[in-house]
């Protein structure tokens, strides 16, 4: 005696389609969600920075590098100074 069953999908295009169209809307509120938090970080950076002029501070931006990551950078040649440190100067993470 065997236990088994079989299992008829009704309608399985309709299903795959409602399926492609919701991984679609879940990769756009993935994307939304990066581009806040990349905007967040950005803003906290701004925060933390160390002020002398303000220039390290209007420095610093962001960028979307795809629709999953980015960065947030700064122009400024000494910003990695400032982050890091040096050999005469304590770090002053922002």
């Amino acid at each position: 005696m065997s236990s088994g069953f079989s299992v008829q999908v009704l309608n399985g295009n309709q299903i795959a389609e409602k399926f492609v169209a919701r991984s679609k809307v879940a990769v756009k509120i993935q994307e939304k969600e990066i581009k806040r938090l990349i905007q967040d970080v950005k803003k906290r950076a701004k925060s933390l920075a160390p002020v002398d002029t303000g220039a390290l501070r209007c420095s610093i931006d962001s960028e979307m590098i795809s629709k999953t990551s980015g960065n947030i950078f700064s122009q400024k040649s000494y910003a990695a100074h400032q982050e890091c440190g040096t050999l005469r100067f304590a770090a002053q993470p922002y």
